[in-house]
């Protein structure tokens, strides 16, 4: 998730910069990035719609589109 590679980045930056408060950029970081599952994990409902439906998606999103969609990834393309 593209997201949370950026929080993870900039988390690190403040750390680095600020090594005093690391600790609460490091616990910030973990409180966000827990909201972030939470808040965009389909239910179980739009699970089950998804993994019925075969797709063909572009590699990038592939990782994306079969572990968090659960969908049905037939093929990728470049």
């Amino acid at each position: 998730m593209a997201l949370a590679g950026y929080s993870e980045t900039i988390a690190y930056l403040l750390a680095s910069a600020d090594p005093v408060n690391a600790s609460i950029y490091l616990a910030n970081l973990n409180t966000y990035l827990a909201k972030i599952v939470e808040n965009t994990r389909p239910s179980a409902t739009e699970q089950k719609i998804l993994s019925g439906i075969p797709i063909l998606c572009y590699f990038r999103i592939k990782n994306q589109a079969v572990n968090w969609l659960c969908m049905d990834c037939i093929a990728s393309y470049p």
